[in-house]
This record gives C-alpha cells, sequence and structure tokens, in this order.
C-alpha cells in the first residue's frame, strides 16, 4: 500500500491492473492506493493425444516460441519431432503472450483446436501451418499474421478476421481448400501475394474497410472466380485499384 495525502473525501483507490476503484471513505485526510496485480494463467497449455495435459507457465517473456515447447516436451518424455508431432492434440495459449512466435506449431498434424486469447498482437510465419483445426478465433487484438501462417489446414471451412488486423503477409492461407467464406474487418490495410491462392471453394469474400488495402501478384489466387464484396461507397475506388479483380467486386448488401 501506498499511503497519500488524499482529496475530495476518497480514502481508498483499489487498482487491479485494469480497473481503478474508488471507495470513499468520509473526511480521512490519508489516501491509501492498494494495488492488486491480475493473476498471470499459464502461457501454454497442451493435451496430447493420450489424454495428459500440462502447461507451460508465464515467465519474463510474452513470446511463445517453438523452443519452450519443445523444451517442455522433452522434460515429460513426450516423443520430439517438433515439425512432423503427431501428439498434440490441443492448445490453449494464456494470456501473459503477446506474440505467438515464428514455426510455433507448425505441421503438427494432430492439433485440432487452438484457442487464442486477446492479448495476443502478432501472429509470426508459419504459427499454425498444417494443423488439423476446424475453426480457429482470431482476437480482436491481433494486428498482423505472417506468411504461411495458417497455410495447407484444410479443414477450416471459414475465417473471420477482426477489425483490428491490419497486415496479411504473403501466402498466409495458401491451400486451405475447405474455406468457403471469408470475412476481413475494417483495419485491412495490406494482403500479401498468393494469400488466398489454392482456396478454391470460397464462394463469399467480404472486406469492410472502406480504403482498399493494398495488395500483390495474385493475392486472390488467379484461378478463382469468386465476387468480392466491399463497403458500397468504395465499388468505384476498389475496382480502381484492383483492376484485374474490377469485375469481381461487388457491394455488401
Amino acid at each position: 500500500m501506498i499511503q497519500y495525502n488524499g482529496q475530495n473525501g476518497i480514502k481508498e483507490v483499489h487498482y487491479d491492473g485494469h480497473d481503478i476503484k474508488y471507495v470513499y471513505g468520509g473526511c480521512s485526510s490519508d489516501l491509501v492506493w492498494q494495488y492488486n496485480p491480475p493473476v498471470a494463467t499459464d502461457k501454454l497449455a497442451y493435451t496430447t493425444s493420450s489424454g495428459d495435459t500440462y502447461t507451460i507457465p508465464c515467465n519474463s517473456s510474452s513470446t511463445l516460441t517453438l523452443l519452450e515447447l519443445i523444451k517442455d516436451m522433452d522434460e515429460h518424455g513426450i516423443p520430439l519431432d517438433p515439425y512432423y508431432n503427431y501428439e498434440i492434440t490441443d492448445l490453449v495459449v494464456g494470456n501473459c503472450v503477446r506474440t505467438i512466435d515464428n514455426n510455433c506449431f507448425a505441421d503438427m498434424w494432430a492439433v485440432t483446436s487452438i484457442t487464442i486469447p486477446s492479448s495476443v498482437v502478432t501472429i509470426g510465419y508459419d504459427a499454425f501451418k498444417a494443423t488439423a483445426i476446424s475453426a480457429i478465433t482470431i482476437p480482436n487484438s491481433v494486428t498482423s499474421i505472417g506468411a504461411y501462417a495458417l497455410a495447407y489446414c484444410s479443414g477450416l471451412t471459414s475465417m473471420v478476421l477482426p477489425d483490428s488486423v491490419t497486415s496479411v503477409d504473403n501466402y498466409c492461407f495458401v491451400n486451405c481448400s475447405g474455406i468457403t467464406s471469408v470475412d476481413i474487418g475494417t483495419g485491412i490495410t495490406s494482403i500479401g501475394a498468393y494469400a488466398f491462392m489454392g482456396c478454391n471453394n470460397i464462394t463469399n469474400m467480404t472486406i469492410r474497410a472502406t480504403t482498399p488495402p493494398t495488395i500483390a501478384q495474385g493475392t486472390f489466387g488467379d484461378e478463382t472466380t469468386y465476387s468480392i464484396y466491399v463497403p458500397a461507397e468504395s465499388v468505384s475506388a476498389y475496382q480502381s485499384a484492383w483492376s484485374n479483380y474490377a469485375s469481381r467486386i461487388r457491394a455488401i448488401a
């Protein structure tokens, strides 16, 4: 506790790391500050095919790395083949993580479930490449998604990118052949080359940014013909900026 000369009849202030709560205590001249830090969760909890669950505790780094996972698996005697690991099925990322590092869970094709907290800002390249997930929720805190981050996840059927996402890197969703709908939020400013190449079953692509994001060669795959829905007031701007896709641009109903 920190004591401070009180003002305006406030006697105590409690701060839990997120919210400040004022407790009025009459005419006391002492103001008491009480800080209750939020309880940190595990950095990662993961479940193996045998049903065992293991955790990696939060530490001084807010980046979750493949090396941490390998070290933890080794300590538990889990067979190590980090690029083709058949043991891990479920992943729950803790809220002390801000960055999911490059290659963190790449090619762990037994993974069917991933939970990402709203603390995460960056998803690195190859982060979840070639996993067996059928759905993933990107929280409205993530700003960038790296190259190949969700590539070859053929079990995905839809993808929603929240308004917080500003950039999607090259080949991000390449060959996600099961995706039928994509909804990209208002904050997007760039979509990389071949980001959706091989996503041949998309029937509904919606982009909600009023200013057309920059795109690159083959962003939506040259072999696709699906319509791209954008804000009605921005149809002309999109058609001008994306001349290769101009005939496919439609107004969001």
